[in-house]
């Protein structure tokens, strides 16, 4: 029996040592805007300037930009969901991501306006976040899907 061991060892160690095991790699595909809250307008935008230009920026948790997109203009509210897909995946690691969400103003109009911000997980599936608000400047329901792709290498 004593001879037996090594033998029992080995044929374990080659059963479950050999094992390659698949870790699971996050990226951010792009991101789906379904509504945004009632924001308070510039007062010097009027007609197709009064609706926003959006563009979104992702932020680290050091609070480094990570990536930005480029800015849809004139959104009207029948054109959601709006959708913001990334031609490079970006890789996420395990830490929470911070999306804010603005209306570019040209620099005659004043700065850009905040449209909410939403906390995601860098290790998650593709999710729905909400945030309600309920500010003057700000009001109503911010609805943000994440779109995640994941791979396993």
């Amino acid at each position: 029996m004593k001879n037996l061991y090594p033998f029992l060892l080995l044929s374990l160690f080659g059963l479950f040592g050999s094992c390659d095991v698949e870790r699971p790699y996050y990226y951010l595909e792009g991101i789906s805007l379904n509504e945004i809250p009632n924001f308070s307008q510039d007062a010097n935008e009027t007609g197709n300037q009064a609706l926003p230009d959006i563009y979104m920026e992702i932020y680290d948790p050091a609070g480094n930009l990570l990536t930005n997109t480029n800015y849809l203009l004139n959104v009207d509210t029948n054109e959601y969901p709006l959708s913001f897909p990334f031609d490079n995946l970006i890789e996420l690691g395990d830490m929470d991501y911070t999306l804010d969400i603005y209306d570019f103003d040209e620099v005659q109009h004043g700065d850009p306006e905040f449209l909410g911000s939403v906390t995601f997980s860098g290790r998650g599936a593709t999710k729905t976040y909400i945030q309600q608000y309920n500010d003057p400047a700000l009001f109503g329901t911010l609805s943000v899907t994440i779109d995640m792709f994941i791979d396993y290498k």
